[in-house]
């Protein structure tokens, strides 16, 4: 079961590279789909937000192991998509998440440092 996620978020295109950017979601869609295939992470959850007036306007929820993520972002293709994210979106970042028993094993950190 995943105890970690990669939450990779964004809040709109640049200016200018809308076109290139809604090739590209599928395009990372398709990547995605293949690590999920060979095992290289969980599952991934695209999401798009609804008008809110925030920064967060949509993000990928990317599941696995620690490991495994941490594998995934050590490979050129998971580097490559860093730099396009990065040079394309506005507002873009990669957020490690804790998961399942990791959320139980956080608060317990927490409430052992609040019961100090």
């Amino acid at each position: 079961m995943a105890n970690a996620a990669l939450l990779v978020g964004w809040s709109r295109s640049r200016s200018g590279h809308e076109a290139h950017t809604v090739t590209k979601f599928n395009e990372y869609i398709g990547y995605l789909t293949v690590q999920v295939m060979e095992k290289k992470i969980a599952s991934f959850e695209p999401v798009v937000t609804r008008p809110h007036g925030g920064d967060l306007n949509g993000f990928f929820l990317i599941r696995g192991d620690r490991a495994q993520l941490n594998a995934l972002q050590d490979t050129d293709a998971w580097k490559d998509w860093e730099v396009w994210g990065a040079y394309h979106m506005e507002g873009f970042g990669i957020v490690e998440c804790n998961l399942g028993s990791e959320i139980a094993a956080t608060m317990q950190r927490f409430a052992k440092l609040a019961a100090s």
